[in-house]
């Protein structure tokens, strides 16, 4: 088990549509929160909706999130889009109409 404290350097987004700075860096400290808070590999619906959550709570609307490892998945989003890695996590942050 990797014993290194969480790191936002080990964040690499892919694609970014309709944020600036601050949200990627908002992102980032949901992520690695929902990480601390349901490490379990099995939680991640768990960590998927807690970073929704921070997303509404901060920015309002309807947020959808993913945690995939393996594969990937089809994500429909309205104007603000995210894709990052993050150890050997796949993330999408997206805002819904």
């Amino acid at each position: 088990m990797d014993s290194a404290p969480p790191s936002k350097s080990n964040f690499n987004f892919i694609k970014v549509e309709g944020t600036d700075n601050s949200m990627l860096e908002y992102a980032k400290m949901a992520v690695l929160l929902a990480i601390d808070e349901f490490p379990d590999p099995e939680n991640d619906w768990r960590k998927a909706n807690k970073v929704a959550q921070k997303f509404e709570e901060k920015y309002g609307g309807y947020w959808c999130v993913s945690f995939i490892k393996d594969g990937d998945v089809r994500f429909i989003y309205n104007d603000i889009y995210m894709k990052l890695t993050y150890k050997d996590y796949k993330i999408k942050i997206g805002r819904q109409k």
